[in-house]
């Protein structure tokens, strides 16, 4: 298989069959590497999706609200970070989540979540930088202005782009969006979305 991906959770698939999201030493623990997991991070992922699977939406909130916790903690104490992820979605980080937990039924949540951030990481943010709103079709985006130039330059590369890489969602970086996303066979929207961003910013990172 290929780490070549077509919808955001069949990147999250393809990662972890590229060896990707593999274990990680904690970024705090005692000497012998054992840490506290609370919340829901300490729940096992079959209890979890299954939850999710039969309706218990709280569980889901549950999920969504230790996770997004979960990063705004990590930036805090990762060196020399803003923001350790490059998706802004609780809902788009959710899912992979889940996603990855239905693979991986005896894992922890917790330890499925770092090793997707760890991934995700690849397109970290270090310094500040300020959400864009990206609107079309009735339907919003954010993205941090320092993700979305790396997207820009992407596409600029690849031939998309005839715009400028300037950080600012207008009509020509709409339009490269919507054409890389017919050619990579993605959920056609023309907005910077979790899957657009993974395809353009991480997955190529991976690849060095």
């Amino acid at each position: 298989m290929g780490c070549r991906t077509s919808r955001l959770v069949k990147v999250a698939t393809v990662a972890l069959a590229c060896g990707w999201f593999a274990s990680h030493a904690a970024r705090a623990a005692d000497a012998r590497g054992n840490f506290a997991v609370n919340g829901i991070g300490a729940t096992s992922c079959a209890d979890t999706v299954n939850a999710i699977n039969h309706g218990q939406v709280a569980v889901r909130a549950e999920l969504s609200s230790w996770l997004m916790g979960y990063i705004s903690a990590l930036n805090r104490v990762d060196p020399n970070t803003f923001d350790i992820v490059p998706v802004q979605s609780a809902n788009a980080m959710t899912n992979l989540v889940v996603n990855i937990c239905a693979k991986n039924g005896k894992a922890m949540v917790a330890g499925v979540a770092n090793s997707i951030i760890d991934t995700l990481k690849l397109g970290a943010i270090h310094t500040s930088s300020p959400l864009v709103t990206a609107s079309f079709g009735g339907k919003s985006v954010a993205i941090r202005e320092t993700t979305l130039k790396r997207l820009q330059t992407y596409l600029k590369k690849h031939k998309y782009l005839s715009g400028p890489v300037d950080g600012q969602f207008g009509p020509s970086t709409q339009a490269a969006i919507k054409a890389f996303q017919v050619k990579q066979k993605l959920v056609v929207n023309s907005l910077p979305d979790a899957e657009t961003v993974i395809q353009a910013v991480v997955v190529p990172a991976m690849k060095k």
